[in-house]
């Protein structure tokens, strides 16, 4: 049976407590297990877990008193090998260090967490309790990939109540469902007076009748099912993967065999088509953006309904008097006005106008116009050689006042449109 220790603070762990005592707000961000065998004298120099095993995404946070409670849920569906669980550490951001080991935890009668490959598998909850002087000085990244258990889903979801009207789509709880399981309403009605008692051996899927309403029992899924990275995991070339340091609708594609290095992945500033060494697998950086009709934006090609559309997708856009549209294959469209400084006394001026955005070439065609005003009839302006010096973020138009009326000055300015790559 598990005998956890108190949790003690890494000497990291107190140099950051000091800092939130003055204000700082302490950002809790994982969770990892381990089967070290070192004794609590030992964690204070440490800035890992002897043994590293699994990550945990933290699943949930709460506070009572001066106590917070955080919570993590270790499923065997994530173990590619079995380990005695003797390391428990919490991870948080040191805003002059980075992510560093705070506190750490061991216990003296570990329980031996099976792989998913063994016939017994468990699936076991983790929290750990911290003193806090201020509840709103903690901030938890809570993983939404990352497991909850029956208690959290009551908490999160609420218990189905009696009597009570659901929609489509509303979500719930009941007592006597497995672990990481919630209900799903899937034909709008209302409860029972009596709390329906559940089978045994209910799974994923299965329906649940309750007064009116249609429950369907829905899991929910870890990590590794959702196809986020595992750490110390075999991918083979072609394999996709999701991380959480990547912008919605973008993942990992392995180009590289091998197996993944032990410890959380870290992209900084991702790009399309860059690549990302994880232990001796290599990953290439993708895109796949779901679009109405069936279609998808990968990398630069857009298919609809599987008819290749050429790169035809918009990426960007600002549509107003000064906008521009970016497609997929690269092509910039763009528009504009700019004026002259009001009331230019000469009767010729050679005007630079900026882009929106810049062209990666200067193959792109200008068309340009005077915008003409009322001011003492000035409607005989005319632009010559139009864009006759240009770059990729600007070009440059000349005016001229064709017939004077009775001062000689150029008012407006000129409206433009320009396309190319």
């Amino acid at each position: 049976m598990s005998q956890w220790a108190g949790g003690v603070l890494t000497a990291a762990g107190r140099a950051l407590q000091a800092k939130v005592e003055a204000g700082t707000t302490l950002v809790l961000t994982k969770i990892k297990l381990g089967d070290g065998t070192e004794q609590m004298s030992a964690v204070d120099s440490l800035t890992d877990l002897v043994g590293p095993k699994a990550i945990l995404g933290i699943s949930s946070a709460t506070s009572e008193d001066d106590v917070a409670t955080i919570t993590g849920v270790m499923s065997a569906t994530q173990l590619t090998a079995g380990f005695y669980c003797r390391e428990w550490g919490l991870f948080a951001d040191d805003p002059d260090e980075g992510e560093i080991l705070y506190m750490i935890t061991i216990d003296a009668q570990p329980e031996w967490l099976p792989a998913s490959t063994e016939a017994a598998q468990v699936s076991a909850t983790y929290a750990m309790n911290i003193a806090v002087a201020n509840a709103t000085n903690i901030e938890v990244n809570i993983d939404p990939a990352g497991l909850v258990d029956v208690d959290m889903l009551n908490e999160i979801l609420g218990v189905a109540e009696r009597s009570k009207a659901y929609s489509v789509g509303d979500l719930a709880s009941m007592p006597g469902l497995p672990a990481e399981h919630y209900l799903r309403c899937i034909t709008a009605g209302t409860t029972g007076a009596n709390t329906p008692v559940l089978p045994a051996n209910i799974k994923d899927g299965d329906k649940i009748s309750d007064g009116t309403v249609m429950w369907q029992v829905t899991k929910a899924m870890s990590a590794a099912e959702l196809g986020y990275r595992q750490p110390s995991t075999a991918y083979t070339a072609g394999q996709i993967a999701y991380h959480t340091s990547l912008p919605t609708g973008w993942y990992l594609e392995c180009t590289t065999a091998g197996t993944t290095g032990s410890s959380d992945l870290t992209i900084t500033s991702p790009s399309i088509g860059g690549t990302v060494s994880d232990g001796t697998v290599v990953w290439t950086v993708n895109r796949d953006l779901p679009l109405i009709g069936g279609g998808a934006l990968t990398g630069t090609n857009l298919t609809w309904n599987a008819n290749d559309l050429g790169g035809s997708a918009i990426v960007a856009k600002s549509l107003g008097t000064n906008g521009y549209i970016k497609y997929a294959s690269g092509l910039i469209v763009q528009w504009g006005s700019y004026a002259l400084p009001y009331g230019t006394n000469v009767t010729e001026y050679t005007l630079p106008v900026p882009f929106n955005v810049s062209f990666t070439t200067s193959s792109y065609q200008i068309v340009c116009s005077h915008m003409t005003d009322s001011i003492n009839n000035h409607t005989a302006i005319t632009v010559l050689e139009g864009a006759q010096y240009h770059s990729s973020d600007k070009f440059t138009v000349r005016l001229k006042l064709l017939s004077e009326a009775t001062d000689p000055v150029i008012y407006g300015g000129v409206s433009w449109f320009a396309i190319g790559y």
